[in-house]
């Protein structure tokens, strides 16, 4: 009885502590919040000052949070801003800035009236209500501390100014792109172009681990315009996101091999997705996964024949899975595809829709990699588009929770279908079509070696493991009540 109220005692304590801590974590969530939108908090002007880490800078910036958090957002032209009077007063040095924001009270010009002369960015810049661009304002470069600066642009007109005369002009004289400073830009949903194109130019020299887009209501918001064709921009982007887009079109209108030509991974991400242009990939060599999360994956599959997945790694030759040394030597080829249908509305690959991977390229490298929130049954459309999984590198990668039905089976029960996807025609041949639905035969329950291990050796663990707790309880309640028993007045 004594030991239950022990037992009693110390939970009671520890749901003091943890109401404590709440209460402190909320307190501080609170302050930050308060802090962070000092402009829309009723402060009076005293408690601003008091509060500000760049009093040089009044009115029209304040640092509420830190003296590396510089937010401006109370002036209306760029010349008002003068950053040199936050150097250091005994050596002249650049005060340095983790992050910097700049929001006009109404959209102006991005030109060369900016002058960051006084900080050192090393973080990243949030750029807001922006008119237009001039191409050679570029005024980051100088005062970047790294080159993995991030760079947020919000309710930005993206245009050039002088679009026309500037974008297609040679442009042979030397000049540092704005995108060139950054290694990461995001586009906001209120990011645009006016006249519907993007002059390339501002890309050149870009090298770019991350590009990110976000909210589309239609691939014609932005597009980019065309400049000499012997212009070199020397633009390297790594990853581009496109997050949520409405009524979108992958082409080349959209997707300029100019600019994205080196482009390694692709990635959709709640994406309502019309079409792939045929032969898109073609002019995209270097990609090596594309991640298709869409709103509605059933119906962009069943919208065509989908022959645009025969242009992915067209260029590598048909690759023989019997010689392990040709599957060695371009491992370095491979491309990963993943459908992605996690967001309410699983496409389950049903046998009716065999047809429309008939294009799928499993002689050039390609895989495919499947997540949706079930375990979906094997059916014939999912082991054809899965039947060459088990020659990847890493089968663990694309043996997920929603295909595990179909590694359970051996390499020899895939489905035999076979597509001459060098030369396939309209219909699907009739002999194909029937040997797959009619694949009836059971599985032989053959399971490989690494399935195997991964299923039971972390079950028996977790059954070791309960026993011995198990064991260890017994024994320590069996002592607690033989001590109860021999040593009563200890309590």
């Amino acid at each position: 009885m004594k030991l239950l109220f022990i037992i009693f005692f110390f939970a009671l304590t520890i749901l003091k502590t943890q109401s404590q801590t709440d209460n402190a974590t909320e307190n501080y969530s609170t302050f930050y919040t308060d802090e962070s939108n000092f402009f829309s908090t009723e402060q009076s002007t005293q408690e601003h000052i008091d509060t500000n880490f760049c009093k040089e800078l009044y009115p029209y910036c304040y640092c509420g949070i830190s003296s590396i958090i510089l937010q401006c957002k109370n002036f209306t032209k760029f010349s008002e801003l003068n950053f040199s009077l936050l150097k250091n007063s005994s050596d002249q040095s650049p005060r340095k800035v983790y992050e910097l924001e700049l929001e006009p009270l109404s959209p102006i010009p991005f030109d060369r009236t900016l002058n960051l002369d006084g900080i050192s960015l090393y973080g990243r810049a949030i750029l807001n209500k922006l008119s237009k661009l001039e191409l050679y304002a570029n005024p980051f470069e100088s005062v970047k501390e790294n080159n993995n600066l991030n760079l947020y642009l919000y309710d930005v007109n993206l245009e050039t100014s002088d679009l026309d005369a500037v974008c297609k002009s040679n442009m042979t004289s030397n000049y540092t792109s704005l995108f060139s400073s950054f290694g990461y830009v995001y586009f906001s949903e209120s990011t645009y172009t006016k006249s519907g194109y993007l002059c390339p130019l501002i890309f050149k020299n870009a090298n770019l681990r991350k590009f990110e887009i976000y909210s589309f209501n239609s691939n014609s918001d932005i597009l980019f315009s065309s400049i000499d064709d012997n212009l070199d921009l020397n633009t390297t982007i790594t990853d581009l996101t496109i997050r949520s887009a409405k009524n979108f079109s992958l082409d080349l209108n959209f997707l300029n091999p100019r600019i994205f030509q080196k482009l390694t991974n692709l990635n959709f991400d709640y994406v309502e997705l019309e079409s792939i242009e045929e032969g898109f990939f073609e002019n995209f060599t270097y990609l090596r996964k594309f991640s298709l999360d869409l709103t509605k994956m059933g119906d962009f599959i069943r919208k065509s024949d989908n022959k645009w997945m025969s242009s992915l790694n067209f260029d590598l030759k048909s690759v023989n899975y019997s010689n392990p040394n040709e599957i060695v030597n371009f491992q370095n080829r491979t491309v990963v595809i993943t459908f992605n249908s996690r967001n309410g509305q699983d496409y389950s690959f049903p046998d009716e829709d065999l047809e429309f991977f008939k294009y799928f390229p499993h002689d050039k490298l390609v895989y495919a990699r499947i997540l949706v929130d079930q375990n979906l049954d094997c059916s014939n459309t999912l082991r054809f588009v899965l039947k060459n999984a088990f020659s990847y590198p890493t089968e663990s990668f694309l043996n997920t929770t929603s295909t595990y039905k179909c590694f359970l089976n051996s390499q020899q029960e895939t489905t035999q279908t076979n597509y001459e996807t060098s030369n396939p025609t309209t219909n699907m041949p009739e002999t194909t079509i029937s040997n797959a639905q009619n694949s009836t035969k059971e599985p032989n329950n053959v399971v490989s070696l690494g399935v195997y291990l991964g299923t039971t050796i972390p079950l028996a663990a977790i059954t070791i493991l309960s026993l011995m707790s198990a064991i260890y309880l017994f024994f320590k309640i069996k002592k607690i009540g033989n001590i109860s028993d021999t040593h009563i007045e200890l309590f």
